[in-house]
């Protein structure tokens, strides 16, 4: 690793904002367009499918269960009963600027 790779990372990095910002940006039309089009069409080799996703809002009842729960896991975390199934390793970069913003 060098000052190379690390300023071809925030290029790339950088690079993959804007498209995300594109992709936000076309997303909306495209659901529209799939929907009026049947909810499925066809493009090339791919296949356009309209789904719904949803958010729901529970109970107190279901959110105090919820918190409990929250508090009996890092409670196990704490004690050593819980069992680390899978750690993975990352870089967070960040910039007071946010030059991709």
């Amino acid at each position: 690793m060098n000052e190379k790779d690390i300023a071809r990372y925030l290029e790339i990095k950088a690079q993959i904002l804007q498209l995300q910002e594109e992709l936000d940006r076309i997303k909306p039309e495209l659901v529209v367009f799939v929907r009026e089009s049947g909810g499925q069409m066809k493009y090339g080799d791919f296949i356009f499918r309209s789904h719904v996703s949803r958010i729901w809002s529970f109970s107190e009842e279901i959110q105090l269960l919820q918190e409990t729960l929250r508090h009996k896991k890092k409670e196990e975390i704490i004690t050593g009963v819980a069992r680390l199934e899978k750690e993975t390793p990352y870089v967070l970069v960040t910039h007071k600027k946010k030059p991709w913003q």
